[in-house]
């Protein structure tokens, strides 16, 4: 009786052993098909983005991509730079047919005021980026609140709804940005103080960075009193932080190094 009962103990044991081994591979099993199905789908994702970016840019440029600029679509390896790098094609090519009739300023107005548009009024970024308004309604309406909006930016709004883009369409204008200021040497400096600056400092600040860079300054300034005092002056990309409230937070750290 009592060897029967330790013989059904180990059959037991064994089949809960078997048990557990048959859920581990089939746990294993669908995890590799998971990944499996995950690569294709991201494949697949960026196989699509990179005709629409092909088909794009020969639609707007009205010229055919040579392999090259092809493959090196297509090769995109990063899912996270694919919005970048659809703003940049569809940019450069706004930007190329705007050049070609003379039309870089307009565009770039319009472009900025559309942008601008969709930032300010809530409604309609919901409406124009949602999948459940048709490109017919999208198109439309582009039409009824454009008003006198030229026709190269006109068409490309719509090419950008047909194509399910306009949520680049920030990108896009970003782009179009650091193209014109490429195009006419043009280097955007931010100047930011306590207490609002007289004119005349201003353009002093403006004119010496110009001259050293060897750019055309465009200057904005704002005022943050959560500085303290001083200015942070960002010229391009790069910030020099002169504020007062840094000055006291690099301080901070300072002492903090040496009380460890």
């Amino acid at each position: 009786m009592q060897r029967a009962r330790q013989s059904a103990e180990v059959h037991e044991k064994e089949a809960k052993e078997r048990g557990r081994e048959t859920v581990a591979e089939a746990t294993k099993r669908a995890q590799r098909e998971i990944e499996v199905a995950t690569k294709r789908a991201l494949d697949d994702l960026r196989r699509e983005v990179a005709d629409l970016t092909i088909m794009a840019t020969e639609k707007v440029t009205r010229k055919t991509l040579d392999e090259a600029d092809q493959r090196r679509l297509v090769e995109l390896g990063r899912t996270r730079q694919l919005m970048e790098e659809l703003a940049q094609v569809y940019g450069r090519s706004l930007f190329e047919v705007a050049r070609e009739h003379d039309k870089l300023g307009v565009i770039r107005e319009q472009l900025g005021q559309v942008a601008d548009a969709l930032v300010e009024h809530r409604e309609l970024q919901m409406f124009f980026f949602s999948p459940y308004f048709s490109t017919e309604e999208k198109q439309e309406a582009l039409s009824q609140a454009i008003d006198g909006g030229d026709e190269i930016l006109m068409n490309f709004l719509k090419l950008l709804v047909e194509n399910h883009r306009m949520p680049v369409i920030f990108r896009i204008r970003a782009h179009y940005e650091r193209l014109w200021e490429e195009e006419h040497r043009t280097l955007p400096v931010e100047i930011t103080s306590a207490v609002e600056l007289d004119e005349q400092t201003t353009e002093s600040l403006g004119r010496t960075i110009g001259e050293r860079a060897g750019r055309n300054v465009t200057l904005s300034t704002r005022v943050d009193p959560d500085i303290l005092g001083g200015i942070v002056v960002r010229v391009g990309n790069s910030i020099l932080d002169a504020s007062i409230r840094n000055r006291l937070e690099q301080l901070r750290k300072h002492v903090a190094q040496a009380a460890s």
